[in-house]
This record gives C-alpha cells, sequence and structure tokens, in this order.
C-alpha cells in the first residue's frame, strides 16, 4: 500500500501530537508528585533544619544560566552578521558545557 506525501505527513504530524501529549501527562504528573512530596515533608518537625544548599548545585546552576545567556547572546550576533563575535559567544557556551560535562569528575 502507497502513501502519498500528504498522508506521511499528516501520519507524522499526529505521531508528534501524541508524543507532546505523553511528555505533557508525565511533566504534570511529576509536578504533581513533588508537589505532593513538598506538602507531605513540610509538615514534618525536622523539616529543612540544618540544610545548606550543595556548592555543586549552586555552581552548574550558575553555569547553565550563563551559558543560556551565551548562546542566546550569540544568536543575536549571528543575526547581526557579526562572525567573530558570534565564534566568542559559541566558544564560551561550549566553555560551560565542558565545565558543566566534567565539574564532578
Amino acid at each position: 500500500m502507497e502513501m502519498t506525501a500528504q498522508e506521511h505527513s499528516n501520519r507524522k504530524g499526529q505521531s508528534y501530537k501524541l508524543l507532546l501529549w505523553f511528555a505533557m501527562i508525565s511533566m504534570v504528573m511529576m509536578f504533581a508528585g513533588l508537589t505532593s512530596a513538598y506538602v507531605v515533608s513540610s509538615s514534618r518537625k525536622d523539616w529543612l533544619i540544618d540544610f545548606e544548599m550543595p556548592n555543586a548545585f549552586i555552581l552548574s546552576t550558575l553555569a547553565i544560566i550563563l551559558s543560556s545567556i551565551t548562546f542566546h547572546l550569540a544568536g543575536k550576533s549571528i543575526k547581526q552578521n557579526n562572525r567573530k563575535l558570534t565564534s566568542i559567544w559559541l566558544f564560551a557556551t561550549l566553555g560551560l558545557g565542558v565545565y558543566l560535562l566534567f565539574y564532578n569528575f
């Protein structure tokens, strides 16, 4: 049975829509589970006593935020046709990505 290009495109679109629904449902379920865990845990007497945020979490979060900014700036530079600045921002993004890969080792 042969399928036309239009039929193939329609089926592909339906598949993507189904995957999107699965992803959205799983994210909602994860959010509900984390919210439930927070509500249950916050009623405990020892909740967050002597809790200290790990340095690795703080540094990796900072690296993710900085890499998002440098990637955005690289996109703006490429739209302005500034190859040198684009390369600088992309290498900065690459450096931050490498830092994220090898920081915990």
